[in-house]
């Protein structure tokens, strides 16, 4: 239990501002040399109000900003096309969804990457691709259907169900998809053995593995009859924990 306070309106500006900033950062989509001070001049200029606009930025711009010569300017924005492209968990995680930190991320990822997988002739992006098809779909979702999701209780479930359908954040995919950010094409999901090695297990990955990402290790997993886990909680059978592992 903890005491915390919240900014109610989702329209603040200093909330809007840590809202763009966790969506740029590190576990999210990553965005070299997008800091804090970068960050403000684009808020302030007005050049970004949307995640989306991250995306929509020229050249041009950025080099408008303070201390951003031409080189610095495109150094940016290579950095920033860069991260067009990332893991649809990275995504996900980069929408600052009240309750859903990277572990449920993930879980929803590869929860929605079965329930509607991409197709082999479909796209990623655009507006005819996967992850719009998956931004439509998302607001169909019920908090009880998330609740299918492992690792996700009904506190979690009425958070993402609320946030996909308050008229101020219910777009923002769609924001995303328009801008030409796409999720990379997830690993086909291996079928569960009845009778492996791991059946009727739950197995934990944390830290970095040498051999696999962590899709791979998940499909691993299920390969061998086991269930992923993510996180340790009282049902789990098995740690396996890789370089620069949790506590």
């Amino acid at each position: 239990n903890a005491v915390r306070h919240y900014c109610p309106n989702l329209s603040c500006p200093a909330r809007v501002g840590q809202e763009l900033g966790h969506f740029v950062g590190r576990g999210s989509m990553d965005i070299e040399g997008a800091g804090w001070k970068v960050l403000e001049q684009l808020l302030e200029k007005g050049l970004v109000r949307t995640r989306g606009d991250f995306f929509r930025l020229s050249v041009a711009d950025i080099e408008s900003l303070d201390r951003f010569a031409r080189k610095s300017a495109e150094n940016l924005h290579s950095s920033i096309q860069k991260a067009r492209v990332r893991p649809l968990y990275r995504i996900l995680h980069g929408l600052g969804i009240p309750q859903v930190g990277v572990t449920t991320a993930i879980e929803l990822s590869s929860w929605l990457a079965q329930r509607w997988p991409p197709r082999d002739d479909e796209p990623m992006g655009g507006q005819d691709g996967w992850f719009k098809r998956i931004a439509t779909e998302l607001r169909t979702v019920t908090a009880s259907d998330f609740e299918q999701v492992f690792g996700v209780g009904p506190t979690v479930a009425a958070a993402l169900e609320r946030w996909l359908t308050d008229p101020l954040t219910a777009d923002v995919l769609d924001d995303l998809v328009d801008a030409g950010v796409e999720p990379e094409r997830p690993a086909a999901q291996a079928v569960a053995s009845s009778d492996g090695p791991l059946s009727g297990k739950t197995v934990v990955v944390t830290g970095t593995l040498k051999e696999f990402d962590r899709e791979q290790a998940e499909n691993a997993i299920r390969a061998a009859g086991g269930k992923p886990g993510g996180s340790v909680s009282k049902k789990t059978d098995y740690l396996v924990a890789g370089e620069s592992a949790g506590s």
